[in-house]
């Protein structure tokens, strides 16, 4: 308990819906478990609720982690821009909100359908980079159309409220919520759609566009 205080405080103020900061729980977990269920001064209800945490865990991953299950998510990452591929190159740049299942997948895609595609989130939560996520998607959008490259954000951006399996997490970083990320690319001219209505739309190089992303670099 004493060993979680930290951990748990750490993950409570920083990005606490990242698995990583969860890890060093890890060790004294096991080491706890592994006492609970051997040494002999253990009451036996402890035993009970040590082989009982270790089971469901045990069952839990072993289903989120199954063949099935991984394949389903897989297929339906791929759903999503399965249109997009013949459109995009390796300059093109794809955004999609902070969290996203298909930033972490994104390496995969590419290597399995041996596409020249990457995917970046408007920001990373926990770190420096969110109080400026505006004024460095401008500043991204604005270069690649200076070299006359696409600019894509992903049709959830335009939802008022996020579903609950677009692994959105509001309040976990208290500096961006998503009716921030709504506001400002509902505001944004588009002029193609692609996969549907979790798909993809790609950003007008139009005056009002430039006007309005110059307006919000600093």
């Amino acid at each position: 308990m004493i060993g979680a205080v930290p951990v748990i405080g750490f993950a409570w103020l920083f990005a606490g819906g990242v698995l990583e900061r969860y890890f060093p729980l890890f060790p004294l977990i096991f080491l706890s478990a592994a006492f609970c269920v051997s040494a002999s001064e253990v009451k036996r209800w402890w035993r009970y609720i040590a082989l009982s945490f270790i089971l469901i865990t045990g069952v839990v991953n072993g289903i989120t982690l199954s063949n099935r299950v991984v394949d389903r998510e897989r297929e339906a990452t791929l759903g999503r821009v399965r249109e997009l591929f013949p459109l995009v190159n390796e300059n093109t740049r794809i955004f999609v909100p902070p969290q996203d299942q298909l930033w972490g997948g994104a390496g995969r895609l590419q290597f399995e359908q041996q596409t020249n595609f990457h995917v970046d989130p408007v920001a990373i939560l926990g770190t420096a980079q969110v109080p400026q996520w505006k004024s460095d998607f401008a500043r991204s959008t604005l270069a690649a159309w200076d070299q006359q490259n696409d600019a894509w954000i992903a049709k959830r951006f335009l939802s008022e409220v996020p579903r609950s399996d677009w692994n959105w997490t509001e309040g976990e970083d208290p500096r961006i919520t998503w009716a921030d990320l709504h506001k400002f690319f509902s505001k944004l001219e588009t002029n193609t759609q692609v996969g549907g209505d979790d798909g993809f739309v790609r950003l007008s190089p139009s005056e009002n566009n430039n006007a309005f992303l110059l307006r919000n670099l600093r």
